[in-house]
C-alpha cells in the first residue's frame, strides 16, 4: 500500500453554485440545495416522497468525511442525481437517463461515509483511491459479517462506481475494480433470484388440481352458464302471490304424479 500527501482539492467537473437536483420533477415554489453545500442535501419539500418513504431517507450527508472523501461523495451524488448532466456526458461517461431515487442516493452515501470509517479505523491510506484490492475485499468480507450478503452487496456497487465514474471524479476514484468481470451480486455471493422458500407442489399433486379446474370451465362452463341464464329468467318473470293462490298452485303441482319430490332412504341417500 502507498500513501501520499494531501494536496490542494482539484477543480470539479459541477460549479458550486449549481443546484443538485436538475433531472428530477421539483416541486413548485422549491429551492434545491447547491453543489457547493458540504454538510448535507435535504431535498424534503423539492422533490416528490411517497408517504411510506422516511424524511431521514431524503438527506443527503457528507459529515464527518474529510475534504476529499467529502468532495467524491457530493460528486457521486450529483451523478446519480443527474445521469445526462452535460459535464458528465463531456468526460464520456454514459448511465440510463433516469436519475436515482433520492433515498437511494443516500444509502449509498452512506455507504462511502461507512467505507471511509472503515479506513480510518484499519488506518489505511487516507485516501480511498491508494487502497489495495486486498482491502476492499477484506472491507467486504467484514460487511457480510454484519449483515446479510443483499446488504453487503450495496457496498460492493459503491465500491465498482469509484471505478466506473473515474474518468468524471475530481480525485480520477478507483483506477481498477477489485473484482474485474464479476457482478455485484456474484461477489457476495448473493444470487440476483432468490432462492424459493417454498417447496415446490410435485407434478403428481398439481396435475389432477389443474385438469378438475379445466373440467370446470370447458365441462361445465355451458351447463352453469345456462343454469345462470334460466334463473335470471325466472327472477324475471316470477310475479307475486296471494297465499290462497299460492296455495292452490302448490297442492296443484303436488297432486300431477311427474313432479318427483327428493326424500331420504334410512341409508342416508336422497332419490
Amino acid at each position: 500500500m502507498t500513501s501520499r500527501l494531501p494536496l490542494a482539492l482539484p477543480v470539479s467537473v459541477f460549479r458550486d453554485d449549481e443546484p443538485v437536483i436538475q433531472s428530477h420533477p421539483v416541486l413548485e415554489g422549491a429551492c434545491p440545495p447547491i453543489f457547493g453545500n458540504t454538510g448535507y442535501w435535504d431535498l424534503n419539500g423539492i422533490v416528490r416522497k411517497a408517504p411510506n418513504l422516511a424524511a431521514a431517507g431524503f438527506r443527503v450527508i457528507f459529515r464527518e468525511l474529510d475534504p476529499q472523501w467529502n468532495l467524491l461523495a457530493r460528486e457521486m451524488a450529483m451523478i446519480w442525481f443527474n445521469p445526462r448532466h452535460p459535464a458528465v456526458l463531456a468526460r464520456g461517461l454514459h448511465l440510463p437517463p433516469d436519475p436515482v431515487a433520492p433515498h437511494t442516493v443516500s444509502q449509498r452515501i452512506g455507504h462511502l461515509r461507512a467505507l471511509h470509517a472503515y479506513g480510518v479505523s484499519r488506518q489505511l491510506p487516507p485516501w480511498v483511491g491508494d487502497w489495495s484490492d486486498d482491502d476492499f475485499k477484506t472491507y467486504i468480507e467484514h460487511r457480510c459479517q454484519q449483515g446479510e450478503a443483499a446488504s453487503a452487496a450495496g457496498h460492493v456497487h459503491v465500491i465498482k462506481t469509484l471505478h466506473r465514474f473515474r474518468g468524471t471524479l475530481a480525485n480520477s476514484g478507483l483506477t481498477r475494480d477489485p473484482w474485474p468481470d464479476t457482478s455485484t451480486n456474484a461477489v457476495v455471493d448473493h444470487p440476483t433470484v432468490p432462492e424459493l422458500k417454498t417447496p415446490a407442489i410435485r407434478p403428481e399433486t398439481w396435475f389432477p388440481l389443474v385438469h378438475a379446474a379445466w373440467a370446470y370451465i370447458n365441462d361445465f362452463g355451458p351447463d352453469i352458464l345456462r343454469a345462470l341464464d334460466y334463473w335470471h329468467r325466472l327472477q324475471a318473470e316470477a310475479r307475486p302471490l296471494s297465499t290462497a293462490e299460492a296455495g292452490t298452485r302448490f297442492s296443484a303441482w303436488l297432486a300431477d304424479p311427474s313432479n318427483m319430490v327428493p326424500v331420504p332412504q334410512l341409508t342416508g341417500n336422497w332419490r
